[in-house]
């Protein structure tokens, strides 16, 4: 009886332990999911860049003299071919100066080419002039000795005819003077004339000899190219009181009126070159090396909401110091001019392609600093640590131990789930 009575309390208890296991299953809460199947496919990564299109050349105009606004022939948007006049400035002293400068460099050219022609001519003159000069002083100085010494016998015969009163005293002194006058002059001749003439037949041999027309010329042309210097110099201050256009393109930036007091070396209007546009992006170091020369690129310009094709034609090997991304430059074609500068673009680059499980990207939980994804099996939430890779659009590769294909990945309500939680799939 007693054997009885015990299996009976166990079959009590047994009874009992169902019962509670069956009610804390029925107090487990199903929670529900939306999910979507991991797949294996082919997946390209874009690299998206944002920039501001620039024209392709840009030059800002300025007047180095200053003056007076007095003519203004295109205004803000006109296209101007290069060399067109677009300002006028008047300055009464650059012009003064260019004038002057002009005259001095037209009479320093004269002199030059007269140096030139005539230098060697004139000094081989001089000096034939300067021998023929001392030959004739010799001359003068030799008959001037001979009246000197005839001059002298005859003074001292008449002097002694003059003590012995054979002659008038009247007669004596003219003689007397014509023999000073003719002393005089032998010792002027011989002390200065002469020699003077000497001094310059030599020099002048010399010049001939060591051939000085040559430094004439050489300081005739050194004269000339200073006043050429100068004449350039004005003639440049001279020429841009016009402001031409120094490449072709559209007028911008200008803000000018008629009579204007305009300061020097101030800006005075932009040309933008707008038949191609640019647009300057950055790209990460791990993509530069798929991006080249010559690539064709989307871009996408907000302002206008078109598309167009651009050109990659430059990339800078220097990454920036401070983000330690590549710049690179896009070229667009702008014949219809409605790309503008300043206008807003997103510039979009293919870079890599490659194949693995897929995901969108809102299945990506982040859980401090460590990314996971949910999965769904046999009605259990697994938690499963992943890793991301390229994405594309709203898909993004993923990389993680016990993930396949075909898994059921949670796309909404995961943030909900622990590791075990029971789900149920819905649309």
């Amino acid at each position: 009886m007693k054997r009885g009575i015990v299996s009976i309390l166990v079959m009590i208890v047994l009874l009992a332990c169902g019962r509670e296991r069956e009610s804390i299953e029925e107090k487990q809460e199903v929670k529900p999911v939306k999910t979507i199947e991991a797949i294996r496919r082919s997946i390209k990564k874009e690299v998206v860049g944002n920039s501001d299109i620039l024209p392709m050349n840009r030059v800002t105009q300025i007047t180095k003299p200053g003056g007076e606004v007095v003519e203004i022939g295109y205004k803000n948007g006109d296209l101007v071919a290069k060399g067109d006049l677009v300002v006028k400035i008047y300055n009464e002293e650059v012009i003064s100066r260019y004038e002057r400068a002009r005259a001095e460099n037209i009479n320093r050219e004269a002199q030059m080419e007269r140096r030139k022609k005539f230098a060697e001519r004139e000094r081989r003159r001089d000096l034939q002039e300067a021998k023929a000069a001392y030959i004739q002083a010799r001359e003068e100085l030799s008959a001037a000795e001979k009246r000197w010494q005839e001059g002298q016998i005859n003074y001292e015969r008449n002097s002694q005819l003059y003590n012995e009163g054979l002659i008038s005293e009247i007669e004596f002194l003219q003689l007397e003077s014509s023999y000073q006058e003719a002393k005089a002059t032998y010792t002027s001749l011989k002390s200065g004339g002469v020699a003077e003439k000497k001094d310059k037949y030599e020099l002048a041999a010399y010049r001939v000899k060591e051939k000085e027309w040559e430094y004439d010329i050489r300081e005739a042309v050194s004269a000339y190219e200073l006043a050429l210097a100068e004449y350039n110099a004005a003639k440049k201050d001279y020429d841009d009181l016009d402001i031409r256009a120094r490449i072709g393109g559209r007028v911008a930036n200008m803000d000018l009126d008629l009579y204007d007091e305009i300061d020097e070396n101030i800006p005075l209007f932009d040309i933008l070159d707008t038949q191609v546009v640019r647009v300057e992006t950055t790209v990460a170091g791990s993509d530069i090396s798929h991006i080249s020369l010559e690539d064709k690129v989307e871009v996408w310009v907000e302002d206008l909401e078109e598309r167009y094709i651009g050109e990659v034609y430059e990339i800078n090997p220097q990454a920036d110091i401070a983000t330690r991304r590549f710049p690179v430059k896009v070229a667009i074609d702008n014949p219809q001019g409605r790309l503008k500068s300043g206008m807003y673009a997103k510039v979009i680059m293919k870079s890599v392609t490659t194949e693995g499980l897929v995901v969108p990207k809102e299945a990506v939980m982040i859980r401090e600093l460590v990314e996971y994804i949910a999965v769904v099996r046999d009605g259990e939430a697994k938690i499963l640590a992943v890793s991301t890779g390229i994405s594309e659009d709203n898909q993004v590769e993923v990389r993680g131990d016990g993930l396949e294909e075909g898994d059921r990945v949670v796309v909404r309500g995961q943030y909900l789930l622990e590791d075990g939680d029971r789900v149920r799939e819905v649309e």
